[in-house]
């Protein structure tokens, strides 16, 4: 199997909501996904297979050690690290989000308490501003847009990482604490007067849900500035995808909102058929967004 394949299949293996996303791009660039997402697919994985901590924390370390390699133009032969290093050099990609990523999986290898929402934003932006920030670069490299800035690209990353990354641990609440990993701020539970030990033991509670809640604005406010940093049409269609990915995780989190945020029940998940058809309006919407433009340009 080609190291491409290999990629491909782990990622259309996960089911992930990522994926179908990938198909709006032309085969480089969806290449170069695949092994970004199999990547993140591969360390999430190691850091949630029960091994003892030493030996995932070891098993981190040699993942770092195989980019350090790659990056510096040395033989690897694991087949993502090979299609990575091809694609870093086809798209100038950023070498530092891959080791941030890192530290974020070792981040929950040792699992913490976060006080305040402010203490929670390093996490996210190990665990999913960084792949935006890597994503976009390759969304968006060799593409002229009028007004694009690594300034922009940064701020685009941080909003809509952090969004995505805030829906998971409203979704996750539950999964998360099986695993003794409890991402809500520490601070915003004690005013409620919730306790750890309530949330371990999957007792829902409306003070809980009001938490829930709280964190829930912060991400539709994270959700809105991703998108009004982006008007122009140029800059919308080269960023369908990361468009795409936003509508998606957007419908899960009002999903969750439909259900009054109880946190205990079955994981929230969207059908195919539902995912599908959230692509299918949103790229119509965009498509009638650019037809406007050219009307009014002409």
């Amino acid at each position: 199997m080609t190291p491409a394949a290999y990629c491909r299949r782990k990622t259309l293996e996960a089911h992930s909501s990522f994926f179908l996303p990938f198909f709006f791009l032309p085969p480089p660039r969806r290449g170069a996904m695949y092994a970004v997402y199999a990547f993140c697919r591969e360390v999430d994985d190691l850091v949630d297979s029960g091994l003892p901590v030493a030996e995932a924390a070891a098993r981190l370390h040699e993942w770092r050690h195989r980019l350090q390699q790659a990056f510096a133009g040395e033989r690897v032969t694991h087949p993502i690290v090979v299609e990575l290093a091809h694609y870093r050099t086809l798209f100038d990609l950023p070498v530092e989000p891959f080791f941030d990523i890192l530290s974020g999986m070792e981040m929950d290898l040792y699992p913490r308490r976060y006080q305040t929402l402010a203490e929670l934003q390093l996490y996210c932006y190990r665990v999913a501003v960084t792949v935006g920030l890597i994503a976009l670069r390759i969304f968006t490299h060799g593409r002229p847009l009028s007004g694009w800035s690594p300034e922009r690209e940064k701020q685009f990353a941080d909003r809509l990482g952090v969004a995505l990354q805030l829906t998971n641990i409203i979704r996750d609440v539950a999964e998360d604490a099986r695993m003794g990993r409890l991402y809500l701020p520490q601070a915003w539970l004690a005013e409620a007067g919730v306790t750890e030990e309530e949330i371990i033991a999957g007792r829902w509670s409306p003070p809980l849900a009001a938490v829930l809640r709280r964190l829930a604005v912060e991400a539709e406010q994270a959700y809105q500035q991703a998108d009004t940093l982006i008007r122009l049409p140029e800059e919308r269609q080269a960023l369908l995808p990361a468009l795409l990915m936003g509508a998606i995780y957007h419908r899960c989190l009002q999903r969750v909102r439909q259900l009054e945020f109880f946190c205990f029940g079955p994981r929230v998940r969207l059908s195919l058929r539902e995912k599908l058809l959230i692509l299918w309006r949103s790229w119509r919407a965009e498509r009638r967004r650019w037809r406007m433009a050219k009307e009014q340009i002409a």
